[in-house]
Parts: C-alpha cells; sequence; structure tokens
C-alpha cells in the first residue's frame, strides 16, 4: 500500500481553499446586473388607472421597472401581461392584460419587493348585452333583438356564433336564458362545447355539457322547467380543460355546489354563442357575460 505525499495534500488543500475562497468573494459583490432581469425589483411602484386592458403604472423608485418584475394579481390570482419596455423613474409605463374591456368589476394589485398597490376597475373577459343587434354568425337559426334580449329561433342547424375569439383559461361563464331548450355554447368553431337544458320532462330538469352531438356530463335537478321563466346558468372553467355547470331559477336560492363536469382539453380558443337544440325552438337571452373568478 503507497503512502500520501504530504506536499500533494497541502498543495490540494491550498487549491481547495483558493476556490472557496472565489466562491464567497463572487457572492459578497453579487452576480452580474444582466442575470437577475426577471427576479423581484427593489423599488416602489403605484398604479394609477386602469384603461380598458391596460394597467397605467407610475414608478416611485430610483431603479428602471423592468418586463417581469412586477407581478400582477386580478381578483387575488396571478395574471399575465405584456410590458413592452421598463419604466424609468418618475415615469408612468403600461402593463397590458389580455382582456377585452367589460361592466365587471376587478381587483388588480400590483407586486413587488417593496411596494403592495392595486386599483378598482371595470375588466371582463367577454360581455353581451344584446342593447342592439349584434354581428354575429348565424347558421341556420334566425336572432333579432327585442327588449335586450337576443331571441333565437332554430330554422335548422340552431347556432348563433359572436364573431369574437376567446381562449381557454380560468375564468366564469355567466348567462340568463328562458325557451324551449337552451344553452350556451363557448370555445366554438369547427368543435367546441355547450351547456345547457338536455331533457325536461314532467317532473325534473336535466342539464349537460356537450361536445358536438356527444353528451359529456349530466345532472338532474328535481324541478320542471318552465319555457316561460327566466333560469340563470354558470359555468366554471378551470383553465385546464376542466368545466363545471350549474343552473337555477331566477329568484331561488344559486345551488352551493358545481353539479354537471366536463373534463376535455381539445379546444383551446373558439366563440361564444347560443344553440337552440331542435328545429323549430325559440330561446331568449338576457346577457351572456364572461368573468374573472374571485380568488379562493
Amino acid at each position: 500500500m503507497k503512502g500520501v505525499n504530504p506536499t500533494t495534500s497541502i498543495a490540494a488543500m491550498f487549491v481547495i481553499i483558493l476556490v472557496v475562497l472565489a466562491i464567497a468573494a463572487y457572492a459578497l459583490a453579487g452576480a452580474p446586473h444582466e442575470a437577475d432581469l426577471t427576479g423581484p425589483l427593489a423599488t416602489s411602484f403605484t398604479i394609477q388607472s386602469v384603461r380598458d386592458s391596460t394597467v397605467l403604472v407610475r414608478n416611485d423608485g430610483t431603479e428602471e421597472i423592468r418586463p417581469g418584475s412586477v407581478r400582477l394579481l386580478v381578483n387575488g390570482r396571478a395574471f399575465a401581461y405584456e410590458q413592452a419596455e421598463p419604466i424609468a423613474p418618475g415615469r408612468t409605463g403600461e402593463l397590458v392584460l389580455q382582456l377585452v374591456p367589460g361592466p365587471c368589476r376587478v381587483k388588480i394589485e400590483g407586486v413587488s419587493s417593496f411596494s403592495i398597490t392595486s386599483a378598482e376597475a371595470e375588466l371582463c373577459v367577454y360581455n353581451e348585452e344584446f342593447n342592439e343587434q349584434p354581428d354575429w354568425q348565424t347558421e341556420g337559426v334566425t336572432l333579432n333583438i327585442s327588449n335586450g334580449n337576443a331571441v333565437v329561433r332554430n330554422m335548422g342547424t340552431g347556432l348563433a356564433l359572436d364573431r369574437t375569439i376567446m381562449k381557454r383559461g380560468a375564468w366564469i361563464l355567466a348567462t340568463k336564458m328562458k325557451g324551449d331548450s337552451p344553452q350556451v355554447a363557448f370555445l366554438q368553431n369547427d368543435g367546441g362545447y355547450a351547456f345547457g337544458v338536455s331533457d325536461r320532462n314532467a317532473a325534473t330538469t336535466e342539464i349537460a355539457f356537450w361536445k358536438g352531438d356527444v353528451k359529456k356530463g349530466s345532472a338532474t335537478y328535481e324541478w320542471k322547467w318552465d319555457p316561460q321563466k327566466w333560469y340563470l346558468f354558470e359555468v366554471s372553467s378551470e383553465g385546464d380543460g376542466t368545466y363545471f355547470g350549474k343552473a337555477w331559477a331566477e329568484g331561488t336560492q344559486e345551488p352551493d355546489e358545481w353539479d354537471a363536469f366536463l373534463i376535455d382539453s381539445q379546444y383551446t380558443e373558439g366563440s361564444v354563442g347560443i344553440v337552440v337544440d331542435a328545429a323549430g325552438e325559440k330561446t331568449e337571452t338576457d346577457y351572456i357575460r364572461i368573468r374573472l373568478p374571485e380568488a379562493p
């Protein structure tokens, strides 16, 4: 068995000490400025206002606000935004949310290392109140506006779609409808989904999700459907292809739980619209609104 050379051991230990000292010096000096472009910024700022889907931010600190260095929350949830260029100290810049403006009240908060600021805003992913004749694509249906409601009658395939394209994400779709067997369509183009009345008989009402002509998830209520009454429908999107739905008569208690569900991630974007199930049937829709969910 060979022995260890003392000179070699001392030299190796000396090299290790030098490496440790170099690492410590680098840590104390800090990494190069370019290495921390997306980290928290040690500055403060104020949300001045929200204009459409643009958040106006004033830099109150001494360093510029770089893209990605502020965390935006919408109703308590982290939300992606675009920032075209840095915001210099004392200047105001724009953080652009990917939303369509509408009358849905939200709370927007900005968070950085030394600042938390917020503003109330009117933003919606999508909103249609039917105050005027919409520029919708209609296939096999007639769509007319009467007293602020969209009146859709099925003349064939029974589908009316807005030209606006919405994307899959975390949102809640809410609509108020009455008629024969109304359904609301979402993420529709050549495919997509629908949610609404699936079956109604003398004593019960079934609601369901549909993917094309295939029923994917349903729930049955122990109340009779009345074509002359208004009903509220909601779909909760989890943002990953999971959807929950419920329905209740206007003036009655909203269900505490989501009653029907669908798991399918095939469609990522498409239009919003109204489906009338069978030829000759009619439905009225007071509004279709898609809002951001409240924080849990």
